[in-house]
């Protein structure tokens, strides 16, 4: 049996996470490799939000490439799936979010 012991002035900043497999030992060394690579956050350079809650309008002419849960996969992301949505909907999930 592995175990992890988190001190809890190691908790990131911002973030709630208690549950053991985000602290699981082979995962906390993933993370520590991680760090050291040069890397960037999606919010960095997309708007990030927990979804679209309606009835999502596509438009092939726009340039908003709209990302879902099913892209991301084992270390890259899956675009096959994705969509082009329309300008106005795009606004729209800001003034939401």
């Amino acid at each position: 049996m592995q175990y992890s012991i988190v001190n809890y002035k190691w908790l990131e900043q911002g973030s709630l996470r208690f549950d053991s497999e985000y602290y699981h030992p082979n995962n906390l060394i993933l993370l520590e490799t991680l760090k050291l690579k040069k890397h960037s956050r999606i919010g960095d350079f997309a708007f990030v939000t927990d979804g679209i809650h309606e009835y999502i309008i596509f438009d092939e002419t726009s340039e908003i490439n709209l990302l879902s849960a099913k892209a991301p996969k084992e270390n890259y992301f899956d675009l096959s799936g994705t969509g082009l949505i329309s300008k106005t909907q795009d606004e729209k999930i800001k003034e939401r979010d």
